[in-house]
């Protein structure tokens, strides 16, 4: 069963999820689905990426799972969902992409999704009115 965090833990969990430096997106298209540009991104179809900053295509925010097209260029599945992230706009504000570490537990996304929710934070990345990036912003001290 999925645990309520406090923003201190929440803001923990996000640093334990991230793994790497993150990497600017360059290209974000607003087609079904919504594709990524990273120059050399080195991500493989399957990677979990975590997506900040986007004001353009604000789809494109959230915890992804990456499908690659090719050195430089990938489309994202909503990590919860499963669903295709399509496009509502074109790269905007300074987005980035990092990928997770693959050293968590299934417990530490259900208990960072739940949180979220909680906290009434949208995890599909539909976020018309930045709520989103700007709470998850607000826990990371960004």
């Amino acid at each position: 069963m999925a645990v309520l965090k406090t923003t201190a833990q929440v803001r923990s969990l996000l640093n334990k999820l991230v793994g790497e430096t993150a990497q600017v997106i360059t290209v974000s298209t607003n087609a079904s689905p919504s594709v990524q540009t990273i120059a050399a991104h080195g991500y493989s179809t399957g990677d979990v990426i975590f997506v900040v900053g986007m004001t353009g295509n604000t789809n494109a925010n959230g915890l992804r799972t990456a499908v690659v097209i090719n050195a430089n260029t990938f489309s994202m599945l909503d990590f919860f969902t499963g669903s295709a992230v399509n496009g509502n706009g074109t790269v905007g504000g300074s987005p980035t992409a990092a990928r997770v570490k693959a050293a968590l537990t299934p417990g530490d996304l259900d208990d960072l999704q739940t949180t979220l929710q909680r906290m009434n934070v949208k995890t599909t990345g539909q976020d018309e009115n930045r709520a989103n990036e700007s709470s998850i912003s607000t826990i990371l001290g960004a």
